[in-house]
């Protein structure tokens, strides 16, 4: 390591009080001044995967952040992180009401990567299948409620809207929602 560079790096632990760790030193830039730091902390968590997922507390904080670029990028990377995102089911669930539709995608694929974890979202679910606005986010939002089974049974009715839709996709996932769902509350 070149000395510009270790000098560098130790100006980064002294400001943002974080490790080598780049997990940790990405989570800390999330609080930063300005929104392009942020923006590219979320990506360079997003880009870890799974790996970041000692970051899931900050970037569910991020979910509320004021630049839309930031939130995406925050949605982006818990749906990447996968089941380790569960902490932050309701900031996940806040988030299907975005006025992003990227941010409310990203949301609902993150929540169907939860499984019974995302029980608390029902209602955000439910609300966020019923809106015309997130079409793009049906499919997901549907995955997640299929994988509550019975705890999804609050939103049989917007599920039963939805096997109507004009996506193939998306009515097909509905139809088996429902199958789902009534099997296991029988």
């Amino acid at each position: 390591m070149t000395c510009l560079r270790a000098a560098l790096l130790g100006v980064s632990v002294l400001v943002c009080g974080c490790s080598n760790d780049p997990v940790a030193t990405l989570a800390g830039q999330l609080k930063a001044p300005d929104s392009h730091t942020r923006k590219a902390a979320a990506k360079g968590l997003e880009e870890r995967g799974a790996a970041a997922a000692a970051a899931v507390p900050q970037l569910a904080e991020a979910l509320k952040d004021p630049d839309q670029n930031v939130r995406y990028r925050a949605a982006k990377a818990l749906s990447k992180i996968g089941s380790a995102a569960a902490p932050a089911v309701m900031e996940l669930a806040a988030a299907l009401s975005d006025s992003d539709i990227e941010v409310r995608y990203f949301a609902a694929k993150a929540l169907s990567e939860l499984g019974a974890t995302a029980e608390k979202a029902v209602p955000a679910l439910t609300e966020a299948l019923k809106d015309p606005g997130n079409k793009k986010c049906r499919y997901y939002i549907v995955k997640c409620l299929k994988e509550l089974g019975a705890k999804a049974a609050p939103a049989e009715s917007a599920l039963r809207q939805v096997s109507q839709d004009e996506d193939d996709k998306v009515r097909r996932a509905a139809m088996s929602a429902l199958k789902h769902i009534e099997r296991h509350t029988k």
